[in-house]
């Protein structure tokens, strides 16, 4: 039974620590808002106050009051934190001597010691903040009744300002000892319910993690009052920062400059996200991104100091430096950022985060930017295409200029750039015209008129090609009579080139269709252009109409009947049985 009440005792208390800690907030937003409206009613009050030495002295005698009760906590702290079993005894919890050593029992003696080694700490500071507040109370009133000269107001400013950047950095601090101890008192509670479920015939041990809950939620109320006084603190050193500002009629460019980097560092501590109970702050994050920017830009110089200096001195392509140039880059990014990361103490679940997230981006539309990027590195690995290499893609012809993370950049003939992606070159039909070499065989054709000399011919051709300077000797060139075509007969000459460019093949192509053309002048041959033959259907009679000129009248008038038949029978003498009566008119064959 004593047990039993023992436990429903400790978690009352639980509960009103909990109601007190709530209640605490809500005074602490009650105050947020009062100080608002002070500072309002302050501005617009300013012209008429009065600060009399009745007042000075009353708040003087406050705030000596105020010290005066601190000392009693002080006291009663400094006693309760001699006695090591006072926080059992006073909250009725027998422990034997057999759970003594227990680490949850230690751990709550631990606790309960350094709670009260922290509240000491507390009233101590603020019994040294009653003096100081006085100072700033009575520097406030020589400020209000001009009985400062303006070395002692710059002294004042200067020591204002130092004490507003302490308090902030103590401020920060407190902040970061309160996340803790949340979260060491939410460990604790897990650790008691857990505790309960499995074995509640060890009072000892319960009472034990009750206790350390206790002391964990005195503790963070006491730092939740210590943040409140520091918070009153700072009102006041501003108040009295804001009335030297107004009293003085120079304009300080140095203080001025140290109360901008007062606010300045105030946002640079600001903490903006926690992961694993690491604090990123805006200094922070700026840091990472600036060694990052930084390291981005050494590792664009030492990649293209590699590409284009190195290694052609060790007798690499410029295709070949170019990708070990964009490879090299990659890497250095890569180890710029596991650095960075290790530097700053980035936890690596940050990457579960921007995984996720990458995942559901991919789902979403990334699918082609990510199959661009992979593209690029299969082809920077595999490299079917390099820079400086003649390519054809669908009708798309040019030389690769560079070789991107998502697209690549080809220059066309008429000097127009093109964008491919990168997929385009594993998905697609590519020619690469400069795969393993710049050599190619092209062909010349022409047709000639029947009955020509096909020995003559291909000597000629022969002779045009062997001519040219650009062509290649070896392998030889070829001559083929390919076809005995509609309206010629048909020739080619196939030979080597060294094709740099387009227009290079175009223009040894041309250079031989001309000396070809010259050629076949001198030796009479005639180049087949094509022909047709009408030929007329002679198994029906052809229809002749005789017309004379026009009369004097202006009309025109047919031979008389008589006359007509006179022709019928004279053609009819003359060709026999291949005319008849019948008379139809002459018709050409569908084809021609």
């Amino acid at each position: 039974l004593d047990i039993k009440k023992q436990s429903e005792f400790s978690y009352a208390r639980l509960i009103l620590n909990e109601t007190e800690l709530e209640n605490e907030k809500i005074r602490l937003k009650n105050y947020e808002v009062e100080k608002q409206l002070l500072k309002k009613r302050s501005a617009w009050l300013l012209p008429n106050v009065k600060f009399t030495t009745t007042e000075l002295q009353k708040t003087i005698n406050q705030l000596d009051k105020n010290a005066k009760e601190l000392e009693k906590k002080l006291e009663f702290y400094k006693k309760l934190g001699a006695n090591i079993h006072a926080p059992f005894e006073e909250n009725g919890i027998n422990i034997n001597k057999n759970l003594k050593s227990h680490p949850i029992v230690i751990e709550a003696y631990q606790l309960a010691r350094q709670e009260s080694r922290q509240s000491t700490k507390f009233l101590t500071e603020q019994l040294k903040s009653i003096e100081e507040r006085k100072e700033i109370w009575r520097r406030r009133f020589h400020i209000f009744h001009n009985k400062a000269n303006p070395k002692e107001m710059s002294e004042w400013k200067q020591s204002t300002l130092q004490n507003i950047e302490q308090n902030l950095q103590e401020q920060q601090l407190l902040q970061n000892q309160l996340m803790t101890l949340q979260k060491s008192q939410s460990e604790s509670r897990d650790r008691l319910a857990k505790f309960q479920s499995k074995n509640t015939r060890n009072p000892g041990i319960t009472s034990a993690l009750s206790l350390q809950i206790s002391s964990l939620q005195n503790q963070i109320r006491q730092h939740q009052e210590h943040l409140s006084h520091l918070y009153s603190k700072q009102q006041l050193y501003r108040k009295m920062l804001s009335e030297i500002e107004l009293k003085t009629d120079e304009f300080d460019l140095v203080a001025s400059l140290k109360n901008i980097w007062v606010y300045v560092g105030n946002i640079w501590s600001f903490e903006v996200f926690s992961l694993e109970d690491k604090p990123f702050t805006v200094g922070k994050i700026f840091t990472v991104l600036t060694f990052f920017i930084f390291g981005m830009l050494i590792a664009k110089k030492i990649s293209r100091f590699m590409g284009q200096k190195m290694l052609p001195k060790l007798g690499m392509g410029a295709g070949v430096s170019i990708a070990l140039q964009t490879l090299t880059f990659y890497l250095l990014i890569i180890l710029i950022i596991v650095l960075l990361l290790n530097t700053f103490n980035v936890p690596l679940t940050i990457f579960t985060f921007f995984g996720g997230a990458l995942a559901i981006g991919i789902g979403f539309g990334s699918q082609n930017i990510v199959n661009n990027f992979i593209s690029g590195l299969i082809i920077l690995i595999e490299r079917p295409i390099k820079p400086g290499d003649m390519v054809e893609v669908d009708t798309n012809f040019g030389t690769v200029e560079r070789i991107g993370a998502r697209s690549t950049l080809i220059r066309g003939f008429n000097n127009v750039h093109m964008i491919l992606p990168n997929s385009d070159f594993l998905e697609k039909k590519v020619i690469n015209w400069n795969l393993s070499d710049d050599l190619v065989r092209v062909f010349v054709s022409v047709g000639v008129a029947y009955n020509s000399p096909t020995r003559k011919v291909s000597r000629l051709m022969q002779m045009a090609v062997e001519e040219h300077g650009l062509i290649i000797k070896n392998p030889e060139p070829i001559i083929l009579f390919t076809e005995f075509g509609d309206n010629a007969l048909l020739f080619e000459v196939h030979f080597w080139i060294r094709m740099r460019s387009l227009m290079d093949r175009r223009k040894i192509e041309s250079d031989i269709r001309f000396r070809i053309d010259s050629l076949f002048r001198e030796g009479e041959i005639t180049i087949a252009y094509p022909q047709r033959d009408i030929h007329l259907n002679t198994l029906s009679p052809l229809e002749f109409k005789i017309l004379k000129e026009s009369n004097e009248e202006g009309k025109a008038s047919t031979l008389h009947s008589e006359d007509s038949e006179a022709l019928k029978k004279k053609l009819i003498k003359k060709h026999g049985h291949k005319l008849k009566p019948s008379v139809s008119n002459p018709k050409l064959p569908d084809d021609e």
